[in-house]
């Protein structure tokens, strides 16, 4: 017993003599922010716009145009032959599953280009970052949504959004 008090008595100096600090610098920051919000961020936004959207209202115009077909062979349907009018049913579905590949493939394409352009302009980033967090002392830096709470003072977004901006303005994609 006595030598149970003992070592808890020694264990409890050492615990309370050893100077606990954690010196570690810590910060976060927004990436989705940076991306939707940095010159280099919208310039990849609008180049993927305007490089999609010619192509997504030529779909829409075919989207209307194959509504149209299908209203017009419902109205037929009483008139035209049982065979005739499955013919037409069968080249109508045809044009439809065309329409629908045409859709998914440039919806891929998009995504494609999309994730291409990020992972660029996440290579332009880094080093960025790397160079702040050594001129700032920083050990650690988090992504803003990966924090529950933190210190507004620990947010390094916009500082890096101004290094960014002053050093990228545009990024190209093809």
């Amino acid at each position: 017993m006595r030598l149970n008090n003992l070592l808890f008595l020694i264990i409890l100096f050492f615990l309370l003599t050893t100077k606990v600090s954690y010196s570690e610098n810590v910060a976060y920051i927004d990436i989705d922010f940076i991306m939707n919000n940095s010159l280099a961020g919208k310039s990849i936004s609008i180049n993927l716009e305007s490089n999609f959207k010619g192509k997504n209202d030529k779909l829409n115009e075919l989207e209307k145009e194959l509504k149209k077909k299908e209203k017009n062979l419902v109205s037929q349907k009483n008139l035209l032959k049982e065979e005739e009018f499955k013919k037409k049913v069968e080249i109508l579905k045809k044009e439809i599953n065309n329409y629908k590949d045409n859709k998914k493939k440039l919806l891929k394409e998009f995504n494609s280009k999309k994730i291409e352009s990020t992972k660029i302009l996440l290579s332009k980033i880094h080093p960025i970052l790397a160079d702040y967090s050594k001129e700032n002392s920083i050990d650690i830096i988090f992504q803003k949504k990966n924090i529950v709470i933190g210190k507004k003072n620990l947010d390094i977004t916009e500082d890096i959004i101004n290094l960014l901006n002053s050093k990228i303005k545009k990024i190209e994609i093809n």
